[in-house]
């Protein structure tokens, strides 16, 4: 497990090349079932020894199928919802003017990526957008399924580095600038939103300067360090607006808030919070014996928000022989909360005099002192590989965190509002909190085995086998602490496949299988300390190439070939007893997945 103080952003399927690595540019296209089409394009040249380039774009849509046709017990309601108007939520009948039609907006991304090589200055820029339904994994009795619910995320990198090699010296300087923004479009409507559009607004700023070294005093010893100096700006996404902002100095209007006594609604604050981070490390590599390479080293950081962390980290490496080597792993690290976290706000007001007063029953709001988490792993690999044919490997892990973010209540927990919000009272407010320790524990064993069966017919086969499990600490109905298995994990993974290559068609399934899943609800039984659970699964994909040409595949993929119902976790799922709060809207048996999809596609190089 690897924490690391940087804010979460969006994870973008984009593979980057060096100029060399791209020899002929290459378009890919797939279009499949319920509305699926890809497109990738990547190209590069080398313009003469000192100067190169590349370019890559990726472009994705999926309209979806429509659940409620292969899982038609969890949406039963949902088309009578929607043409009466009516909806039997959690908190009781809610009406809404709402399309009669079931609709949802289309699962919609792209990413672009441009570099520039010159001598030793590398420029980079990248940029992707994605765009996904808000009404995941809530039953149609609390959300709407109509078009034009979706949350709309951009995020723009820019970095630009400089190597230089002196003597003995490696030197890398790197600066770095990103920029997320949150379509202010943006917007949810389900039970918490009177089943209104409820809008969001958000957006962030990074910049980074960086320069690290590496310093070989002789064959046995190296050294490197590095010194890093970032600022942040951020608005987190806050409270459940009446109208979309385009920038923070409008009024923002909570929703929910405008009665005839006050046609002007609540306004309400966004947040905008400034920090920073000097950091620094340094590391030893010493190699005392041609087998044996040992790691040293510590970070330093100095964070605006949360003070100062320092984390050292220590590793052995030995090569018992030329097939077989081990390695000892122990490192501590920080996980920072993110302004999201630490900041997050949401909650309603409702006036029984026409917006003379006000009240609530419910608020998240900030807890500005929200302090990182902080782990300490211990880790151990061994791995053998016969120069051949044959590698495996395997992977265990211990590892100890303090201090996991939870939510409680603000009255037990420096009671900071003291049950009130903008003047008005709120009978519970719910803040970010430092709650939990958690034990884990693991391992994982890779097997690859290949097999050239004649000069154009080949075998590669491979599995993998993971196990996770652990313990978090909890309170029980008497206050009192408890140790509880951990949630939102399968603790038995299993992949394999093969993939064969017949002269011109390869062939490759592959089977994905989890059992069951552990949730985040309690079971009634064994005095809570037992998590309740979901079924597991087994997936089978498939993926069926053919070489027209060395410049021209075409292929097939299917997903789920056996058609399965499965279900993933969700913060709901509670299959016992229904959850109450937020994710009592949710569904209790796990959120559905996919049917079968069939896609084909083509790839040319030119």
């Amino acid at each position: 497990m690897s924490l690391n103080p940087k804010p979460l952003s969006i994870e973008y399927n984009i593979i980057t090349k060096t100029a060399d690595d791209i020899r002929r540019s290459e378009v890919t296209a797939i279009g499949g079932m319920y509305g699926y089409a890809f497109g990738n394009l990547q190209m590069g040249r080398r313009i003469n020894e000192d100067l190169s380039y590349t370019f890559s774009a990726q472009y994705h849509y999926d309209k979806q199928p429509q659940l409620s046709k292969f899982y038609p017990e969890e949406y039963k309601n949902l088309e009578q919802n929607l043409q009466s108007g009516t909806f039997n939520t959690i908190f009781g009948p809610q009406t809404a003017n709402v399309s009669p039609y079931y609709s949802q907006t289309p699962l919609q991304s792209y990413a672009m990526h441009g570099n520039v090589r010159y001598k030793n200055l590398s420029f980079t820029l990248f940029r992707n957008e994605a765009i996904n339904p808000s009404t995941i994994a809530q039953t149609p009795d609390n959300v709407v399924y109509n078009r034009g619910a979706f949350f709309g995320h951009n995020v723009t990198m820019g970095n630009l580095i400089f190597q230089k090699n002196i003597n003995k010296w490696q030197l890398t300087s790197f600066l770095i600038g990103s920029h997320y923004w949150l379509n202010p479009e943006s917007n949810f409507r389900n039970v918490y939103s009177g089943l209104r559009p409820a809008y969001k607004f958000s957006n962030g700023l990074m910049l980074k300067a960086e320069q690290l070294a590496s310093y070989t005093l002789n064959s046995v010893i190296n050294f490197s360090g590095g010194i890093t100096y970032e600022y942040f700006n951020s608005v987190p996404r806050g409270h459940d607006l009446e109208y979309a902002l385009s920038n923070r100095k409008q009024r923002a209007v909570i929703i929910g808030s405008i009665y005839p006594l006050n046609p002007a609604g609540i306004e309400v604050p966004i947040p905008f919070i400034e920090y920073s981070n000097i950091g620094g490390f340094l590391q030893t590599q010493i190699t005392p014996i041609e087998k044996l390479a040992i790691t040293l080293g510590s970070r330093y950081d100095v964070n605006s928000r949360y003070g100062a962390s320092l984390n050292p980290r220590a590793g052995i490496v030995f090569e018992i022989n030329k097939y077989l080597n081990t390695k000892l792993l122990y490192g501590s690290a920080f996980l920072a909360p993110s302004p999201l976290f630490a900041f997050e706000q949401f909650g309603s007001f409702v006036s029984f005099d026409n917006g003379a007063n006000y009240v609530s029953f419910f608020f998240r709001l900030p807890n500005p002192d929200l302090k990182p988490q902080t782990i300490q792993t211990f880790e151990s690999s061994t791995s053998f590989n016969n120069g051949k044919n044959f590698r495996a490997n395997f992977n265990a892990f211990y590892s100890i965190s303090e201090g996991l973010f939870n939510y409680g209540p603000d009255f037990l927990n420096g009671n900071r509002y003291n049950g009130q919000f903008l003047g008005y009272p709120v009978n519970f407010i719910e803040v970010a909190i430092n709650s939990e320790r958690q034990f884990s524990y693991g391992g994982s064993l890779d097997l690859e085995y290949r097999w050239n069966i004649s000069n154009n017919q080949r075998l590669n086969t491979y599995a993998s086998v993971s196990y996770v499990n652990g313990k978090v600490t909890s309170k029980d109905n008497s206050n009192q602490e408890i140790l509880i298995n951990l949630a939102g994990i399968s603790p038995w993974i299993v992949k394999t496949g093969f993939e064969l290559e017949l002269s011109r068609l390869t062939f490759s399934p592959r089977l994905i299988w989890l059992n069951e899943q552990y949730t985040y609800a309690v079971s009634q039984r064994e005095n809570g300390t037992v998590r309740q659970k979901i079924s597991g699964y087994a997936l089978l994909n498939l993926h069926l190439n053919y070489r027209v040409s060395n410049y021209f595949n075409v292929f097939l993929q299917g997903r789920n070939l056996l058609d399965q119902r499965y279900y993933s976790l969700n913060l709901g799922a509670s299959p016992e007893t229904a959850i109450q709060g937020a994710a009592g809207a949710e569904f209790g048996n796990g959120a559905p997945q996919n049917p079968l999809r069939l896609m084909a596609g083509l790839n040319v190089k030119f």
